[in-house]
């Protein structure tokens, strides 16, 4: 829907510089400039974050952005303005879309920040940032919303616990994924919510016969259920009166301030995840049972042993398609009568769809 600069300026701070095509609407534009320049940015030379911001006339309204930032020594500006008085220049080429094509908005607003940030009299050209704009043209199709999710990344650090993740997901508990950079964070959240069928693209494809049957795509993100793939710490307080939440952050900060409150906080940078109340149930919905540790091994095997990008076997497509599996029996097995009223030997039948059965009460309850 919109290009849009944002720099950051030593007297105003983070500020939006230029904004293609202009609307009648925009006040969605005053939350942008934190979620464009990441926390930690003067220490990169580059960075991206993705986010959702809410419509400023519809807060059930989302539009997805893509940052793509640069800093650059002031040297290596063509043409200096009155206002460039700091050694390093920072700034962030924005896209705006009604659809969440991440990965593909970021693969060609980085090519065209490239340019924007280049040598010679096309450095900081607006009129480059219109013309490419106006050339964007894309089909919206399972590929696409996909391109650019990495979950090799995910599965890589994360290991046993995408699964665990994936469960409190589904139970709407608060989830804070904390690391850095914002680009990596951001690309795991998003990647973590396309293991769950339709929730990614609810709305944007045909719904599948077999998952209408089963009630997905599950509603996991509506009213007080925040997913935010990249918070800045300026909007922290959004946390303070959700009900749940899957939030990418890369300011420990957000672990230190009693708004967050989650319950779990997951460290990209040692794979771990920290139950923030041991004495709450959190740690008997994350156990794995032997059905799921085999699934979760099996997946991150077939990954690893995965020889080149034409192999089908281990891809990100086939992992989601193993899900998608584990999701459709998990629905089925919930709305048995033995699952809704259990029997003492009813936990065989759980652990053979591979969850566990604390979280099946959680679930269906």
């Amino acid at each position: 829907i919109q290009v849009v600069v944002v720099g950051f300026h030593h007297q105003k701070g983070n500020c939006v510089e230029y904004v293609y095509p202009e609307r009648d609407d925009q006040e969605y534009l005053e939350l942008l400039p934190f979620y464009a320049i990441p926390d930690g940015a003067h220490n990169s030379t580059h960075d991206s974050s993705w986010f959702r911001i809410a419509d400023g006339t519809n807060s059930n309204k989302f539009y997805y952005g893509v940052a793509c930032y640069r800093q650059i020594d002031i040297s290596d500006i063509f043409a200096r303005t009155e206002d460039m008085n700091r050694s390093k220049i920072q700034k962030s080429v924005v896209l705006l879309s009604e659809e969440p094509l991440f990965g593909l908005m970021e693969a060609r607003t980085r090519i065209v920040t490239e340019a924007y940030f280049g040598i010679g009299e096309e450095q900081f050209n607006n009129d480059l940032l219109r013309d490419w704009f106006d050339s964007l043209r894309t089909t919206v199709t399972q590929d696409t919303l996909y391109e650019g999710l990495c979950l090799v990344t995910a599965l890589a650090k994360l290991q046993l616990n995408v699964l665990r993740i994936v469960k409190l997901m589904l139970l709407q508990k608060k989830i804070l994924i904390i690391g850095s950079p914002a680009h990596t964070v951001s690309n795991i959240i998003v990647s973590l919510v396309s293991l769950i069928p339709g929730v990614l693209y609810d709305g944007f494809l045909p719904q599948i016969e077999e998952h209408k049957q089963c009630n997905m795509p599950f509603q996991l993100f509506e009213e007080k259920r925040i997913l935010q793939p990249y918070l800045p710490i300026q909007h922290m307080d959004l946390l303070r009166h959700s009900d749940s939440y899957l939030v990418g952050v890369c300011n420990m900060m957000f672990t230190k301030n009693s708004c967050v409150d989650p319950d779990i906080i997951v460290h990209i940078e040692n794979g771990t995840v920290e139950v923030v109340q041991p004495t709450s149930r959190i740690n008997k919905l994350m156990r794995l049972s032997r059905a799921d540790k085999y699934f979760i091994e099996d997946i991150i095997q077939h990954q690893k042993n995965r020889l080149d990008d034409s192999n089908w076997l281990g891809s990100d497509g086939w992992v989601r398609k193993r899900f998608e599996e584990y999701f459709m029996r998990l629905c089925a097995v919930s709305m048995l009568p033995d699952v809704l009223h259990p029997k003492s030997d009813s936990n065989l039948s759980l652990d053979l769809i591979g969850t566990s059965s604390g979280s099946i009460d959680a679930f269906v309850s």
